[in-house]
């Protein structure tokens, strides 16, 4: 039998307590999972700037989703999922609207090399030889 976990221990309190009433309880729960979600959402995100915001909501929809959490079980692994899930799709939206500015970028800079600053209207009206 592992010897206990005073985190764990403690976070399996707040939720006992969170789920009796008390909304202030979760402020254990944050405390003790803020910095390694910080750790794992960074090491899947490619823009760090997203990453406080992705904790949150991962925060958020843990509060929400308290009672699927089974008591006894690593609240940790389930959060950390949870927040897996999340960077993950802010990645996925983050390399699509890359991948949109990337091609925006080429067909623009397509734009201009055809057009070398002349007035598009001036094309198709030179004489034919």
């Amino acid at each position: 039998m592992p010897p206990p976990n005073p985190d764990h221990d403690g976070i399996e309190l707040a939720i006992a307590r969170v789920r009796g009433g008390d909304r202030e309880a979760f402020r254990v729960v944050i405390t003790a999972c803020e910095g390694p979600l910080r750790a794992l959402v960074a090491a899947i995100l490619p823009n760090l700037s997203t990453v406080d915001d992705v904790v949150q909501k991962t925060l958020v929809i843990a509060f929400y989703r308290l009672d699927q959490y089974q008591a006894g079980t690593s609240f940790m692994a389930w959060i950390a999922t949870i927040a897996r899930y999340q960077a993950l799709n802010e990645r996925r939206r983050w390399l699509a609207e890359r991948s949109f500015k990337q091609r925006f970028s080429a067909e623009h800079q397509l734009t201009q090399a055809l057009y070398h600053g002349d007035d598009p209207g001036t094309f198709g009206s030179e004489p034919l030889a």
